[in-house]
């Protein structure tokens, strides 16, 4: 099995990513590649990235702010022949092991064609007090089972990228994982949320980049975008776990 891959966007927020690369570094116990791609981030990003040479790391910066949709495209591209692509925003908090185990289950079941962990709402906590909340949960809840994914934190396997194609780039900041959701499922696979596996997710620290009247015109627009290609909902729905649910 090829080396699995992580992809992560980043536009800015550098303590946010630099804390995840060291969640990374310290919670990963498998090799991986790891590859960054800057959405032109203007605070200190490139100068903190840009000299690491580590192998299996790749730092790519574009000169214009790509959207997440493409930049995922742009760091899949850097290692198309990973086995697995594991898909991760900067702002988040990881349990020990948990690439390998989410792999695992992969793994075991072909029929799964992207995975998430079970993202904890609980209240501020830091890396190391995550650690003990995170084991507490998934000893409790470890049987735990949704359909879905979690746009924070997802694997897709290499195979179903090959059938589908990659991410849809008209969706610029939002709805890109309502759409691959959808693709995979219609694809044949099965689309799973697992709490045996929890991260924590700060929430939104990119869209905070961006004011209220444009965070709600991307979410306006890429939302009409997933209609406009799969059809207009004909009653009530709810957004949620990465689906559109009828009410």
């Amino acid at each position: 099995m090829n080396k699995p891959v992580i992809v992560m966007p980043v536009y800015n927020n550098f303590s946010y990513t630099k804390q995840v690369m060291d969640e990374i570094s310290k919670y990963t116990h498998i090799d991986y590649d790891f590859v960054i791609v800057d959405n032109a981030s203007t605070d200190i990003t490139e100068v903190e990235l840009s000299h690491i040479t580590s192998d299996g790391f790749k730092y790519v910066r574009s000169t214009s702010n790509l959207g997440v949709t493409r930049a995922w495209n742009v760091g899949i591209d850097e290692f198309r022949e990973a086995s697995y692509f594991c898909i991760l925003n900067n702002d988040i908090l990881l349990q020990d092991n948990w690439l390998s185990k989410l792999i695992e289950i992969m793994e075991r079941d072909t029929n799964v064609g992207v995975i998430s962990p079970f993202p904890l709402d609980t209240a501020h906590c830091t890396s190391e007090t995550f650690q003990e909340i995170a084991s507490k949960y998934t000893e409790e809840y470890k049987e735990g089972v949704d359909d879905g994914l979690h746009g924070c934190c997802y694997i897709i396997r290499k195979e179903v990228f090959d059938k589908i194609g990659l991410f849809d780039e008209q969706f610029y900041m939002m709805c890109s994982d309502f759409d691959i959701c959808k693709r995979i499922e219609d694809a044949g696979y099965e689309a799973r949320v697992v709490h045996s596996i929890v991260i924590y997710h700060f929430g939104g620290r990119t869209q905070d980049l961006f004011n209220s009247v444009e965070r709600e015109g991307y979410f306006k627009r890429d939302l009409f975008k997933y209609f406009d290609k799969h059809g207009w909902p004909k009653k009530k729905f709810t957004l949620n776990s990465g689906k559109m649910r009828y009410l």
